[in-house]
C-alpha cells in the first residue's frame, strides 16, 4: 500500500473509478484474510446478543445493562 502512495505522489497519476474500486476490493480481501475464525465467532455472538436484547428489552428492561456489562467483561478477559 505504501508503494501505491509513493507512486501516486511521485508521478501524479490520477486514479480512475475502476482502479479505485479494484484497490479497495483488494484491500478488503487482505483484511478479511487477516481475521481469525475466533474473531468471526465472537462477532456472531455479538450479533446474536444484540438481537436478543432488542427483542426482550420490553419484557426485561435491564437486558441492555447486563449486555453492556457482559461485553465489558468479555473484552477484559479476551485482551
Amino acid at each position: 500500500m505504501l508503494s501505491y502512495w509513493v507512486r501516486r505522489w511521485r508521478f501524479k497519476i490520477p486514479e480512475t473509478k475502476k482502479q479505485k474500486c479494484e484497490r479497495i476490493s483488494k484491500e478488503l480481501r487482505q483484511t478479511i484474510k487477516c481475521i481469525s475464525p475466533n474473531t468471526k465467532v465472537s462477532l456472531y455472538e455479538q450479533v446474536i446478543q444484540l438481537g436478543f436484547v432488542t427483542v426482550f428489552v420490553a419484557a426485561f428492561p435491564l437486558a441492555p445493562l447486563f449486555a453492556l456489562v457482559n461485553n465489558i467483561l468479555e473484552i477484559c478477559f479476551d485482551a
